[in-house]
């Protein structure tokens, strides 16, 4: 079954955020590479003025005071404009392609973490920008996939662990490898497999010793 995680980087934690990136990974049941999972996904970067003018999508001042304490490199990855940055139609005529181009339909899933902030931030985006694209009529709640196929990567991982509390999953040493915080691709991979580490513990997979964990699984 085709399956899929997207992960937004935003200026805020609203719905109508001005949205700085966007990674979308595209996955089944058999387990790839962390730099497989990074090399196969899609990423795009936003034109943030187009939005503020355009479609007064907003700012919050908590949210630049906190990316002001990420890594710097990262944080100018995110900020600093460049020619490939994209409109937000581009970006739903471009997501929309990709969907397409790797069969995912009203049977697919798709996860997020964080069922409360990129599933609403694109339905959003498709309420403002649908009336732009002819082509493009369609319930945003039901974009890219129905309602009741999202799912919730934190929610998922606890119940196939069976701890409530356990919102990452523990992966071998190594698998991670490069792994760089908030860098979306990279956050879109590390989900993938935590997700196929968590599905394979609940199938009896040994889990590995604290020790032999891979320590960008679990900060």
């Amino acid at each position: 079954m085709k399956r899929f995680v997207f992960d937004f980087e935003t200026m805020a934690q609203d719905p109508d955020a001005v949205v700085l990136s966007c990674a979308l990974t595209f996955f089944d049941n058999e387990m790839k590479t962390f730099q497989e999972y990074v090399d196969q996904t899609y990423y795009w970067k936003f034109d943030i003025d187009h939005q503020i003018k355009d479609y007064k999508r907003s700012i919050n001042q908590q949210t630049l005071d906190w990316w002001d304490k990420q890594d710097q490199d990262v944080k100018k990855s995110q900020f600093e404009p460049t020619d490939l940055d994209i409109t937000l139609v581009d970006f739903i005529v471009k997501m929309k392609q990709a969907m397409n181009e790797n069969g995912v339909n009203n049977h697919s899933l798709g996860y997020v973490r964080g069922q409360s902030f990129d599933f609403p931030i694109l339905s959003d985006i498709v309420k403002q920008v649908m009336g732009e694209i002819d082509s493009f009529k369609i319930n945003p709640a039901f974009y890219p996939i129905p309602f009741w196929q999202q799912r919730d990567i934190r929610s998922y991982i606890a119940g196939l662990l069976m701890s409530p509390e356990s919102t990452k999953c523990p992966v071998p040493k190594g698998a991670l490898d490069g792994f760089e915080y908030h860098n979306p691709i990279h956050d879109n991979a590390r989900a993938i497999l935590m997700i196929q580490y968590a599905e394979a513990y609940a199938d009896g997979m040994e889990v590995p010793e604290e020790e032999d964990w891979d320590e960008n699984s679990m900060k």
